[in-house]
């Protein structure tokens, strides 16, 4: 998506939470607010009867409010609940841009939703405009996933991550299309070939895959192809996570400033500032997988695992002659884990919670439909496009890896964090000094976070 056009979205969250006066709960700030002292085992109850038992939604239309067309697995999975329950579900094309705008407009009209997206960039900003019912009253512990992931249930971490003040407004399932996934980055064996640079699969399992060994790869590409190793966009994800202390819901900062994350940007910026640079900062195309299918760049960061979802890598990769047509020249491997990376935890996307809509008849309806598409693998066995056995084994095993999710996007009305944070990329990826551009957008971050901490019931 377009920054533009998540901006566009963004701001329209900043109006709603800043216009509402009344809803979803005082979030803490840094000194300790409502929200630090949440006892999140107590919030979720004890229980031994999954929400979705007895639930009867024969005959009944349920209504699903939607930010972008359903892709096939979530059509897959969509008819498969009709079918469970005997009822139908009526979707609502919102759009991504303009979903909480419309969402806001549509439930002032007397509009009800059953199911909402609470997506992680909509996230707290849905809460304090009071367009989601509290779940806390419903969920208990017999909705938790087990060891096994491929059972089923909703993600205990993940879902506790939707809290705010002394509510939980979403859930999100262990695995399918709205589970927190593991990312990982997508590389071209011809070009790394062609470098003379080691594969980094290879390196990876020899558990040899590190910074040291990304900058050999993207020195061998820059001098012996026409590629770079990757754009500037991607280069933060593809570095991991290198935290010493992981982003805390209840109780957020900036982190800019964190002494791991310090790290990682004089290494950014060693990468792509000077005189022979090895990741593109120009014409290497935008946060998109273009430029990867066209050979400007040798990695890209994968955001979801079917091949035929999202940038649709199948179709990319072999309508593309910069890997012979052939998927089987796309590698993949894990994002790299920050030297600070002390508990080993796996960067993912935004949180994609599943809420229950403000008037919903019935609160249950929403979680019962999150639990269901926990049942499906997130990778569609019968797609067009496949990866081979050793890349879904690795996929699997990612996906049980201690995650970070993006669940909270924060605003001062004025600014907002995501967009600020992409601004201090490109100040450091464009040569200014890092502790300055720390200093300046750490400030601005946190001012994002502790406005929306604020925020009164």
């Amino acid at each position: 998506m377009k920054i533009k056009a998540l901006f566009s979205l963004l701001l329209v969250a900043v109006m709603l939470f800043s216009l509402c006066g009344c809803s979803g709960g005082k979030g803490g700030s840094k000194e300790g607010g409502e929200s630090a002292k949440v006892d999140l085992n107590a919030l979720v109850k004890e229980g031994s009867t999954p929400v979705e038992e007895g639930l009867d939604l024969e005959g009944k239309t349920i209504t699903y409010a939607i930010g972008l067309q359903l892709n096939s697995n979530m059509q897959r999975q969509l008819l498969a609940f009709e079918k469970k329950y005997k009822c139908e579900v009526e979707t609502d094309l919102l759009g991504y841009e303009d979903y909480v705008q419309l969402l806001a407009s549509r439930m002032a009209g007397g509009k009800s939703y059953d199911i909402v997206q609470i997506e992680g960039v909509r996230f707290p900003s849905m809460a304090i405009s009071n367009l989601a019912e509290p779940l806390e009253n419903v969920i208990t512990s017999a909705d938790w996933a087990g060891e096994d992931y491929t059972k089923g249930g909703l993600a205990k971490d993940d879902t506790l991550a939707m809290v705010w003040g002394d509510h939980l407004y979403a859930v999100v399932p262990v695995q399918g299309e709205f589970s927190a996934k593991v990312g990982f980055i997508v590389y071209n064996k011809k070009i790394f070939e062609a470098a003379g640079a080691d594969d980094p699969r290879e390196l990876y399992e020899a558990g040899k895959w590190n910074w040291d060994a990304f900058k050999a790869a993207g020195e061998k590409i820059k001098k012996n192809t026409d590629a770079y190793i990757t754009g500037y966009r991607h280069l933060n994800t593809i570095l991991g996570y290198n935290r010493e202390k992981p982003f805390d819901p209840y109780n957020p900062t900036s982190g800019l400033s964190d002494p791991g994350n310090i790290e990682k940007y004089n290494i950014m910026q060693e990468l792509c500032v000077g005189g022979n640079p090895i990741v593109g900062t120009k014409d290497v195309g935008d946060h998109t997988a273009g430029a990867f299918y066209e050979g400007k760049i040798a990695m890209f960061p994968a955001n979801v695992y079917d091949l035929s979802d999202n940038n649709k890598l199948g179709e990319g990769v072999e309508g593309s002659n910069a890997f012979d047509k052939n998927l089987a020249n796309m590698g993949i491997v894990p994002h790299l884990q920050g030297p600070n990376n002390k508990e080993e935890i796996y960067q993912c996307g935004w949180t994609y919670g599943i809420g229950a809509g403000k008037g919903t008849s019935d609160p249950r309806i929403a979680m019962a439909f999150a639990k269901h598409g926990a049942n499906y693998a997130t990778i569609d066995k019968a797609g067009q496009y496949k990866f081979n056995a050793e890349d879904t084994e690795l996929i699997n095993k990612l996906q049980q890896c201690k995650k970070y999710s993006d669940s909270h996007c924060f605003s001062d009305g004025s600014n907002i964090d995501y967009t600020l944070k992409h601004q201090f990329t490109w100040r450091i990826v464009s040569g200014d000094d890092v502790a300055q551009a720390v200093a300046t957008y750490d400030a601005q971050i946190q001012n994002c976070i502790d406005v929306m901490m604020a925020q009164e019931q």
